[in-house]
């Protein structure tokens, strides 16, 4: 797994200690940097996109491309798998009160950090 924190720690702006923030500041050249020191990074939106979150380096520019759909409140209820199950053919979705079904080349299934599994009444 060490490749892929590696690039992540590149893509996402972040090294050294536990708590470091991950943000798009030049330091030797402060007049040209995208992070504009405003003190209220952690925990808000930036509002010059000089966060370095998944939202600002992941996300937008994943939705530049048309083939990309990104899917709010919504629950992935099922993955269904070809017959090795080693590719999701199909994924089954509830939203806005229906069901909907989706297909593509890639699938990229993503929850909250706080997202929790149940088996019956019991939290896994």
């Amino acid at each position: 797994m060490e490749p892929y924190y590696t690039r992540a720690e590149r893509m996402y702006h972040v090294h050294g200690e536990h708590g470091d923030l991950g943000i798009q500041i030049d330091e030797k050249n402060p007049n040209c940097s995208q992070c504009i020191r405003c003190g209220a990074c952690d925990g808000f939106p930036c509002l010059v996109r000089a966060k370095a979150d998944a939202q600002v380096l992941a996300v937008d520019p994943a939705l530049e491309f048309p083939s990309v759909t990104l899917l709010t409140n919504a629950f992935a209820e099922r993955l269904e798998t070809i017959p090795s199950g080693r590719a999701v053919s199909k994924v089954i979705v509830r939203r806005n009160g229906g069901r909907e079904e989706y297909s593509a080349g890639v699938v990229a299934v993503s929850a909250p950090a706080r997202w929790r599994l149940r088996r019956g009444s019991r939290s896994i």
